[in-house]
């Protein structure tokens, strides 16, 4: 399964990404804000997300768009996959890692930030490449 997660930048740029990646993926591909709750009902609240992603056989991922807290970041990559950092202002508790893709919300992409979906075909074919 594909699992993606938005951090950083604008609530607004976040959502809009995840959208545009679900028409992109057309059924196979489902957004999922998270919770506005406390630190440890976010991770909680995103593993039962997680686990339901996992036995939806028809699902072929999951894009999160609110990832704001590092054990949330932690546990989507725990699982295979990966972090976004979308362009505006950094999250304060999801840091950089080496590797993880930055991205916009701007068709085309801007400067060093990929457009999503050219961030979403580099992520497919690092999966094809891995199997």
């Amino acid at each position: 399964m594909i699992l993606i997660g938005l951090t950083g930048g604008k609530p607004e740029s976040r959502k809009e990404i995840a959208e545009r990646l679900e028409r992109f993926g057309g059924s196979r591909l489902k957004t999922w804000a998270g919770t506005d709750v406390r630190r440890a009902s976010r991770v909680r609240d995103l593993v039962i997300a997680l686990n339901d992603a996992a036995t939806n056989k028809a699902l072929g991922g999951l894009v999160v768009f609110n990832v704001m807290t590092l054990d949330e970041a932690q546990e989507i990559r725990r699982r295979g996959g990966v972090i976004w950092h979308v362009m505006g202002t950094p999250s304060e508790s999801v840091p950089i890692v080496r590797g993880d893709p930055l991205v916009t919300h701007m068709q085309g992409g801007c400067r060093h930030y990929l457009d999503a979906l050219d961030a979403f075909s580099e992520h497919l074919l690092s999966i094809a490449a891995a199997h």
